[in-house]
């Protein structure tokens, strides 16, 4: 089994927490070779330290169930993918990461 390299998210505090299917999927995809660890490595940590770095697309989702919703581009994925987050006070929590069609049919259903 995949082990998926969760450090990169512990480094400064506990303020985020990667959901079980956030990791599911993130195993997947790099099993499947579609993203990288690096990828998502980078993408979470420009979040981190710049989210409002172009290059991640950083953007409100409208959603009734979840005001908070918002979703940022994986690198080097000319927007094919993307992580679906919820930022609460003082916590974040990363929903999803996967392909747009999929991102698409998540928020639909928002």
């Amino acid at each position: 089994m995949l082990k998926l390299n969760l450090d990169f998210i512990k480094l400064n505090d506990n303020n985020y927490t990667l959901e079980p299917s956030f990791i599911h999927q993130c195993s997947k995809l790099i099993k499947s070779s579609t993203l990288s660890q690096k990828q998502i490595d980078e993408t979470i940590e420009l979040y981190k330290t710049d989210k409002s770095n172009n290059k991640l697309h950083y953007h409100k989702i409208i959603c009734k169930k979840d005001k908070c919703r918002k979703s940022i581009a994986v690198l080097n994925s000319n927007q094919q993918y993307k992580i679906l987050l919820s930022e609460q006070s003082e916590s974040v929590y990363f929903l999803f990461i996967g392909h747009h069609r999929k991102y698409d049919r998540i928020n639909k259903s928002c």
